[in-house]
């Protein structure tokens, strides 16, 4: 009873079924109807983002819209592209068309609780690997953004990363009620939906890379928590190692729950074991 109540990670199988609503043109999440606008193409993209980067709720959307400054919220311009090995800061149609596994979306970090002004983990690029066999994978869903909703050049500076309406972030309670609908459709009748959150999404991705036998300094290098050996690894880290990282996450199963999260016994069930003892 001491043990404090924490949120759960994502099972990977509710993640698919979450993921799948994106082509069920028509279904309401929140007040709004799914369908291939900016609203949608820029969720999902959000989604499979949160699902390997582990980036707080804070750090991809906004308390308010009129709270949204390009110099501390994620933009167009925090995303950049690997592709033949070279970084591109504003990729062309042509290029986005034909990548291959062997490219990557390059997220820089913005801002954040732990780096206010993005001097700690502003130079370290997160690396999302292009694999066209993941069911959710990040890269391929922020080129579906920008090869649907093109931002070149200057404008990238100022566009937020994901957009609820063009030029307009997405506010907390606008993914809280999206999420809402989506937990409904994914999560079985044992589980409480008030332990899986968008803070879930980090507790997964730290809970697959513990899964998949990745060190922990290297966990929380990713996860970007301060720490001195975190940063010394982090600051060696190649593209090629991060990348092997998110692939060994990606085939990670989860099923612990922690020990405050259990079913409790309640005083019917202490009676039924005691009458069954006497």
């Amino acid at each position: 009873m001491m043990v404090t109540k924490r949120k759960e990670p994502w099972r990977r199988q509710w993640l698919l079924k979450m993921s799948s609503a994106r082509k069920s043109a028509g279904l309401k999440l929140g007040h709004w109807p799914v369908d291939s606008s900016l609203k949608w193409k820029s969720y999902f993209a959000l989604f499979d983002t949160l699902s390997q980067t582990g980036f707080r709720k804070s750090e991809i959307s906004v308390a308010h819209t009129k709270q949204f400054d390009p110099t501390y919220h994620i933009t167009r311009s925090n995303l950049i592209w690997r592709i033949g090995g070279i970084l591109v800061v504003s990729p062309t149609r042509l290029q986005l068309a034909n990548l291959t596994e062997a490219d990557c979306a390059v997220l820089v970090p913005p801002p954040s609780k732990t780096d206010q002004f993005g001097v700690i983990w502003g130079d370290k690029p997160i690396y999302l690997p292009v694999r066209f066999n993941e069911a959710m994978c990040a890269a391929l869903s922020l080129r579906d953004l920008e090869l649907a909703f093109p931002c070149r050049g200057s404008q990238r500076l100022t566009i937020p990363l994901f957009q609820f309406e063009e030029g307009i972030a997405f506010t907390y309670h606008q993914l809280e009620i999206i999420l809402h609908d989506l937990k409904d459709l994914a999560l079985p009748v044992s589980a409480d939906p008030s332990l899986f959150t968008y803070h879930s999404f980090r507790i997964y991705l730290c809970t697959s890379l513990g899964a998949a036998k990745v060190p922990s300094a290297d966990i929380q290098a990713i996860l970007r928590w301060q720490s001195p050996a975190s940063l010394i690894i982090y600051n060696r880290m190649q593209p090629e190692d991060y990348v092997s990282l998110i692939d060994k996450a990606n085939s990670a199963v989860i099923t612990s729950y922690s020990t405050a999260n259990f079913p409790m016994i309640d005083s019917d069930d202490l009676s039924l074991t005691l009458d069954e003892v006497s």
